[in-house]
């Protein structure tokens, strides 16, 4: 609104020659416009004053007008100074005044703009104070009042806009309506009461939703406009309201000749500027808005081309550091978003970007927060639209740090604040989606939370922050299965949507509503749901603009529900919309924009649900093209090019296997960046996990294809795609573990800042909630609690983009060339040089082992190994694992330990058997144990949960010449990967542990474990501790005897440096949900728990062993994690332990004492030291002594109970 000025003023007598100059020169100005006139006029009314006494008669009229002059020249320059001094000016002149009206009035006006350019909430309230003085006082006429109550509207009504306070919205109305009764006709009063009377009913339409009170504001913009004078500011202003209030209109009705006449009008507030640049800009702003709006709603190309000359016009008439050039500038980033998208030219992005950085850069750490704000947020903005379109990271970090920069410039609650929160939390959500960091959903429902509490209970002010937090609380429901979350965000769209009464923001609400309510039907499977979701899908769709940069993401999102219909209620007319709106989902997208992959997929699950039903070629091929366009869309997201890529690929396998596994092999290859060191452990298990049996089925493609001429040796080519493809993360912390020592010597600089970042990245989230175990010391029960809001993290982006460019800064010294990389094919091939590598693969394309000898790779097929089979010999497997603890009598227990005989006779047969045969493994060895032949299996999947190296028939007699069992044939080792093997012999101590060195051990055994049922007793792991004891010189026993021996994590990783070999006798846990949290259970673990993550940062030089007696601390439970390897043996191993000793499932107390005694005699050598090299053929040599029954009397062997004796594996070198 716009404040009044007073009858009294001008030309007063004082001294008298300024008075007249500076009169004159303020007349010229109102006639001209010409600044110089103003500046003149200023400084002489500013000598006026100077020359007038403190006791002259007419000092205070002359203040009043220097005042006036100074805030108009303000207006015109942005200059925050001119303000100030207005403001002392006014002030003087209300204290030699006091009781004038006009005096009150008119600086509570200029406090009022003061605030609008500053944001000091103190002068907005001290000018209502003023205006209320003002009003109360005796009126001297009746224009005096008119402006007070007109001034004092001004000032409710921009504190509405700060605050939202409805009543002082509804009181400024109430003003206007007065100030326009008592306004006399033809006066100039009347036209700024008419101005003002359309301003606040404009808002509260906006607030409130009333049509009345649109329909009066247009009413009165008209009257406004036709009122005297039709010429200067006060038309301008007409010009804008009137236009303004018929776009909202046209926006209610889509009534075009609203929108035709607002832009009419926009033209002739233009064209009245022609001769004023400096009063031009927010009239050109506008008129490039209603043209963009007409060229969103099907208007011809020359409306937004006009838009931007406009747009750019008034960014470079604005100076610098004018208030309001943010506000234009993130219009006009808004226009040339929408240009680019449409255009398909990112030039016009650049330009967006450069021009918010400039403005950001240029504004002082002094300007106004208010100013500083907003030219952050656009320069926010304007990244944000970059990379939504090219897709480059750079751009979005860029834009969330910007984005934090401004949230602590203004009060939180504030309406200005909000906004910045809105536009951070808008680009967090943008980057979890891309990257799929829970670290920045976190942070953005945080804010979200933080803005609905700060609002207002009025459930329009309430309206914009839950349908934020409801779109981010369905998101992380997607990622977290929390019921609570879901529930929740329901709620809230359902709750934003009813309290929207302006369209163009209930468009989003309701796509938001339609997601939300689609994921509560694929959890609950409630069709009332799912038609509730495509109503809103439908409607947003509708209220959308044909050109709305949203429109495309409304559309597929629509393809998407309607298909989901379609698969429940066969109605053919769904999915056949479905594929129509997927089509125009992707018609309205450019081919570089990073979202297209998605739109495509989600065209591509349409078209492959028609055909499925109805089999037309058609439907298949035009599958077959989105999803393989997908799939090498470059600017996507990698996660949505992997599925994209499976997608492909199972169509194509049937005809074109060789294709398939090229389209695979390409997805493969993106699992790096899928999991990148950007994202935390859980992020990268989630993205990995999403992949999984991804590179198994790329491999088994390649080997089931005919071989096409030139092409590689399938069976290489298969181990190098499982190679990149599985135990991706394991891999990566073996990379950053390379050899530091040369490093340190020749550049201990960038040595230790590799470290320091390394091991930051490394680090583990805080364990803020340890999950609690169940009374069954299963995995923890599903509370379907809501997932807590995350601290403050690491700016995990910006550490991984230091470590990857000190990483290049590294190999760009002389010598470092391969630092960090992974072992070349040729390093891979060397593994086999102490014994045959078998990689096992299970797909449903087919199932084979590769063989990696001395000779090179080779496949072999198994057949009997499909898919389907081994799925349901591991649910017996373990279904009888179960039965063999808990059997409720010896009878069931016996019957359990038969079905875990039959499964690894099966195994035997299917498996192990036909890759012994392949590798001439036929006989029983004859010389002495420690000269057996060595094997390593490389699991994948489900088999990686069971006992490959005690496959076979053991009830059979296994002394003859061919026992058909893997123990009496080779010595078995497990690794995660071919290149996880190749990395613990190349870091494995050359020298083993004898007594003329210091060697020390480390004993860890709990008796008793805080929290679990019983304490959790193990009567027997003391007795392991002695055994160690016996069999090693040294050892360091953490075994609960006395307090400072009381086993816990910071005292084990602080003893682990200095001992080569550890060995743990506790309970174990394998986190079902998430294998980084599977730990030992120590004194401590409830609080601070020694899991496979808190392993994650350890490096251990000395290392030598670890021996992990405790329950499954070699198994990864969580079926989309298997793939992945990641458990506590695996840990070890990567922490520095080349050896690991550990177990596939629960194991018995007692006979792990006999089992880790006999297990360390055998290290010992005949100069009575302990040789670790030696790990493998000391645990084969006790499990089968075990099994053989070597400490039962007579004939007795428990071949028959292979529960007792199979668990134990040997891991790496």
């Amino acid at each position: 609104m716009r404040w009044k000025s007073f009858s009294g003023g001008h030309g007063r007598k004082g001294p008298e020659d300024w008075v007249r100059r500076g009169s004159e020169a303020w007349e010229r100005f109102d006639r001209t416009g010409a600044t110089a006139d103003l500046d003149e006029a200023v400084a002489a009314y500013r000598t006026a004053v100077a020359r007038a006494p403190r006791r002259h008669a007419d000092r205070a009229s002359l203040l009043y007008d220097l005042q006036v002059m100074l805030h108009a020249r303000n207006a015109r320059t942005g200059a925050l100074a001119d303000l100030d001094e207005a403001v002392a000016a006014g002030r003087e002149a209300v204290a030699l005044a006091p009781a004038n009206a006009g005096y009150l009035s008119v600086l509570g006006a200029v406090l009022t703009e003061r605030f609008e350019q500053s944001g000091r909430t103190a002068d907005l309230e001290q000018a209502i104070a003023l205006g209320r003085e003002a009003v109360a006082l005796p009126p001297t006429g009746s224009s005096d009042v008119e402006a007070s109550l007109t001034n004092l509207g001004s000032a409710l009504h921009r504190r509405y806009q700060w605050t939202g306070s409805l009543a002082d919205l509804e009181e400024s109305v109430d003003l206007a309506r007065t100030a326009l009764a008592l306004s006399q006709p033809r006066s100039s009063g009347r036209k700024g009461a008419l101005a003002n009377l359309t301003d606040g009913l404009t808002s509260l339409h906006l607030r409130t939703g009333r049509p009345e009170a649109l329909d009066e504001a247009v009413s009165f913009a008209r009257r406004a406009v036709r009122a005297e004078p039709a010429t200067g500011v006060h038309q301008l202003a007409c010009l804008t309201d009137a236009g303004n209030a018929l776009l909202l209109r046209y926006e209610r009705d889509g009534a075009h000749a609203d929108l035709e006449e607002s832009i009419a009008l926009g033209r002739e507030a233009v064209a009245l500027t022609v001769t004023h640049p400096t009063v031009r800009p927010p009239f050109l702003i506008n008129l490039m808005n209603r043209l963009t709006l007409r060229y969103q709603r099907g208007g011809p190309d020359a409306d937004i081309e006009e838009a931007l000359v406009l747009g750019r016009e008034a960014i470079d008439l604005a100076p610098l550091h004018h208030p309001e050039r943010p506000g234009y500038l993130a219009h006009l980033v808004n226009t040339l978003a929408l240009r680019s998208l449409h255009s398909g030219r990112t030039t016009f992005l650049d330009e967006a970007v450069t021009r918010s950085r400039e403005a950001a850069e240029a504004t002082p750490s002094s300007a106004p927060p208010e100013v500083r704000g907003a030219c952050l947020t656009t320069f926010c903005q304007a990244l944000r639209s970059r990379f939504e379109q090219v897709g480059e990271l750079a751009d979005l970090d860029e834009a969330i740090a910007v984005g934090r920069d401004s949230l602590p410039l203004l009060p939180t609650g504030t309406r200005g604040a909000l906004r910045q929160s809105v536009v951070l939390i808008e680009t967090l959500y943008v980057r979890f989606r891309h990257t799929g960091s829970m670290d920045d959903l976190g942070e953005a429902i945080a804010l979200s939370r933080a803005d609905l509490a700060a609002a207002s209970r009025d459930p329009v002010d309430r309206a914009s922050p839950l349908a934020f937090l409801g779109m981010l609380l369905w998101t992380r429901y997607e990622r977290t299965d929390h019921d609570a979350d879901l529930e929740e965000a329901v709620r809230f769209c359902r709750e934003a949507v009813a309290a929207t009464v302006h369209e163009d923001q209930l468009t989003s609400r309701l796509a938001n509503l339609a997601a939300a309510l689609v994921a509560r039907f694929q959890q609950t499977d409630l069709p009332s749901d799912l038609d509730d979701a495509i109503d809103a899908a439908q409607r947003a769709v509708q209220l959308t603009p044909r050109r709305d940069t949203e429109l495309p993401r409304y559309l597929s999102n629509l393809a998407y529900a309607l298909t989901l219909r379609f698969r429940r209620t066969g109605g053919r007319p769904d999915v056949d919309e479905a594929v129509t709106v997927g089509r125009d989902s992707v018609a309205l997208i450019p081919a570089h924009h990073p979202e297209r992959a998605k739109f495509l997929g989600n065209l591509g699950g349409a078209l492959r649900t028609r055909y499925e039903h109805f089999a037309a070629e058609a439907d298949l091929e035009a599958a077959i093209a989105a999803f393989t366009e997908a799939a090498g869309a470059e600017s996507a997201p990698a996660s949505h090019r992997v599925g994209a890529a499976r997608s492909a690929a199972e169509l194509i396998a049937p005809t074109d296997p060789a294709l398939a596994a090229d389209v695979l092999e390409a997805a493969v290859l993106l699992l790096p960046e899928v999991s990148h060191r950007r994202l935390a452990r859980g992020d990268q298990q989630h993205a990995l996990g999403d992949a999984r049996r991804l590179a198994g089925d790329a491999a088994a493609l390649v080997l089931s294809a005919p071989r096409r001429s030139g092409t590689q040796d399938p069976a290489l080519r298969a181990l190098r795609l499982l190679e990149t493809g599985r135990t991706v993360l394991i891999g990566q912390a073996l990379d950053a573990r390379d050899d530091l020592s040369e490093l340190r010597r020749r550049h201990p600089g960038l040595a230790a800042r590799f470290l320091d970042l390394r091991d930051r990245l490394d680090q583990p989230p805080p364990a803020l909630l340890v999950p609690q175990l169940p009374a069954d010391g299963g995995s923890p029960a599903h509370s379907g609690a809501p997932a807590t809001e995350p601290p403050a993290a690491l700016n995990r982006p910006a550490l991984a983009a230091e470590f990857a460019a000190t990483l290049a800064e590294i190999r760009a010294r002389r010598g470092f060339a391969s630092f960090a990389l992974p072992p070349t094919p040729e390093d891979l091939m060397t593994a086999a040089e102490h014994g045959p590598l078998v990689v096992l693969n299970v797909s449903t394309y087919g199932s084979h082992a590769l063989l990696l000898t001395r000779d090179g790779v080779s496949a072999v097929p198994l057949p009997a190994l499909d898919f389907e089979s081994v799925i349901a010999r591991t649910d017996a497997f373990h279904g009888a694992v179960h039965g063999a603890v808990a059997g409720s009598d010896s009878t069931e227990r016996r019957a359990a330990q038969g079905r875990l005989r039959e499964v690894m006779e099966w195994l035997w047969d299917a498996a192990a058997g036909p890759v012994l045969e392949r590798l001439e493994f036929r006989h029983r060895p004859t010389g002495e144990p420690d000269t057996w032949p060595r094997l390593w299996w490389v699991p994948s999947g489900l088999l990686s949960l069971l006992p490959l190296h005690a496959a076979g028939h053991h009830t059979e007699a296994t002394d003859g010449t061919a026992p058909r069992t893997v123990m009496d044939r080779v010595v078995s080792s497990y690794t995660p990967s071919v290149r996880a093997l190749h990395h613990a012999r190349a870091h494995a101590p050359a020298t083993d542990i004898s007594p003329a060195g210091i060697p020390r051990a480390l004993g860890v055994a709990m008796p008793v474990t805080p929290g679990m049922p019983g304490g959790g007793r193990l009567h027997h792991v003391s007795e392991e501790v002695a055994v160690l004891r016996r069999h090693l010189p040294d050892v360091v026993a953490l075994d609960g005897g006395a307090d400072p021996a009381v086993p816990v994590k910071a005292d084990v990783l602080k003893r682990l440096p200095d001992c080569p070999v550890a060995h743990f006798a506790c309970h174990g846990h394998s986190d079902a949900t998430d294998p980084s949290l599977s730990r030992l259970l120590l004194q401590d673990h409830e609080r601070d728990p020694l899991t496979v993550a808190a392993l994650a940062p350890v490096v251990l030089d000395r290392a030598q062993l670890a021996y992990l007696s405790a329950c499954r601390t070699a198994t990864v439970t969580h079926g989309a994690f298997l793939d992945e390897a990641l458990h506590l043996a695996s840990a070890f191993q990567v922490a520095g332990f080349p050896r690991v000793v550990g177990t596939l499932w629960e194991v018995d107390d007692r006979l792990c004492v006999a089992i880790a005694d006999r297990f360390y005699a055998h290290l010992r050598t005949a100069e009575g030291g302990l040789d670790t090299r030696r790990a493998a053929y000391a645990l084969h040599r006790a499990l089968l002594a075990v099994r053989d029954g070597q400490d039962l009397p007579g004939p007795l062997t428990r071949a028959a109970t292979p529960f007792l004796w199979a668990a134990h594996i040997h891991v790496g070198a």
